[in-house]
């Protein structure tokens, strides 16, 4: 079982591999499904529903494999584990609780008892373990990573301009000019859109309702528009508003518990290409024309999940990641037909695609603690797709974390002629690297 990257429901697919099917249905207004945990007779689970902006509150439910009916136990602010002593542990406030559980009934009972305090937890993670010889572990602080600093950097790695002030900026795009770029910054259990106009220019705000949690911001070609995610009762929609904060804003995509989630525009300004989740796997790519009748269009509909889609700026080619073959690797296809597909990475690699202004280099970062910066030489040959040997240019910084709506997003910028790059890196060290681990042998002692 397991939770696809940016997908409300939780999956389960067979060991000798095939379609994944998902085993949950999203509890409105929940806004995804993660963490889930196993009970002793393998067919029953515990899992975390992660809250919205509209919805605070983390809840842990219970389910089974052969039904998507959940059933609600208890709030937490983190994942729950299962003890073979008959207890959930989660944390809620920094502290750690243990709350009686029967595997069998399925029920919780009595009052949760609290077991430790300053425990890590953060992200929707939990940095708690228990075995079945009654051994737990625990972290203390927080996993929480906090505001990050908007900067550039050149191909070599040297840091150039800092961008604004240190926030909670989570996902970037930059207009096609290369002076313009839009953030989301999360507040609380939402957020807003913010545009900065130059590198060294105040940073003004395009939507004014936090509790809609606006994100993954998307500039129109002609840098007169953006696109971005929005959620309104309880269903996240796409829409568009003048990038100058003027006028009101414009539906795009109704909003569904398939959560259409923008990720980039054709050059032509001719379709908006998004992701969608669950209607025929767990996430497709699709394009909204945006001139005559406007009915979408499927891009990638492939087994499992296809996300962070993105048109070359001479609109011939469409990049993309897929873990279809088991592994997250990135994908590239003829836009918008579809005919022929070339894998371009061979070693799970996970961070956002992103072009050069002339179609001619593809940056991305692997997966690994380095997060190297990589470009990708382009030499198309017709309608064959060709290209070079990776270059490894420098060690991004960068630390990626999962928007808590669940959306999905672009994680940095590259300026048009590729000579900069928008790195968001940690303002500060990130509090998790030297937090105490403590161990507690027959822990159930504690329950008296």
């Amino acid at each position: 079982m397991f939770a696809p990257a940016a997908t409300p429901a939780l999956y389960r697919v067979s060991a000798a591999g095939g379609v994944p099917v998902a085993v949950t249905n999203l509890v409105a207004p929940k806004a995804g499904h993660r963490y889930p945990v196993f009970l002793p007779d393998n067919k029953h689970f515990v899992y975390s529903a992660v809250g919205t902006a509209n919805d605070h509150d983390d809840e842990i439910f219970v389910a089974a494999l052969d039904r998507p009916e959940s059933t609600s136990l208890l709030k937490a602010d983190s994942p729950a584990i299962y003890s073979p002593s008959g207890h959930l542990l989660f944390v809620r406030q920094d502290s750690l609780f243990a709350q009686a559980f029967d595997a069998g009934s399925l029920k919780v009972s009595g009052d949760p008892i609290r077991i430790a305090e300053q425990v890590a937890a953060g992200g929707n993670a939990l940095g708690a373990s228990v075995s079945s010889t009654g051994i737990l572990t625990y972290r203390n602080g927080t996993l929480a990573i906090g505001d990050v600093q908007l900067q550039w950097f050149d191909r070599t790695g040297r840091p150039g301009e800092m961008v604004g002030s240190p926030g909670a900026f989570i996902g970037v795009d930059i207009s096609r000019t290369g002076t313009k770029l839009a953030v989301h910054r999360h507040d609380g259990g939402g957020g807003d859109i913010w545009v900065f106009e130059s590198d060294k220019g105040p940073m003004s705000r395009l939507t004014f309702d936090a509790t809609q949690d606006n994100a993954s911001p998307i500039w129109s070609p002609d840098g007169s528009s953006i696109a971005y995610s929005s959620l309104r009762n309880g269903k996240h929609g796409i829409y568009k508003r003048s990038a100058a904060g003027t006028g009101g804003e414009e539906m795009l995509v109704e909003p569904s518990d398939e959560f259409p989630t923008p990720m980039g525009w054709s050059p032509d300004g001719k379709y908006l290409v998004y992701t969608v989740r669950g209607r025929t796997t767990a996430e497709d790519i699709w394009a909204l024309p945006l001139t005559g009748d406007r009915k979408p269009v499927p891009l990638v509909v492939a087994p499992r999940t296809q996300s962070l889609p993105q048109v070359s700026p001479d609109g011939k080619w469409l990049a993309y990641l897929s873990d279809e073959s088991g592994r997250t690797e990135f994908y590239v296809t003829t836009f918008p037909t579809g005919e022929g597909r070339w894998q371009i990475t061979n070693g799970s690699s996970n961070l956002s695609l992103r072009w050069r202004g002339d179609s001619k280099e593809l940056y991305y970062i692997p997966l690994g603690q380095a997060r190297e910066l990589v470009a990708l030489p382009i030499s198309p040959e017709g309608s064959t797709f060709k290209w070079g040997t990776p270059q490894k240019l420098f060690d991004s910084g960068y630390v990626g974390t999962p928007h808590p709506g669940g959306g999905g997003y672009h994680d940095y910028a590259v300026s048009p002629d590729g000579k900069r790059f928008m790195m968001p890196r940690p303002n500060a060290p990130l509090p998790q690297t030297n937090l105490p681990i403590n161990v507690v042998l027959n822990w159930t002692a504690l329950l008296k």
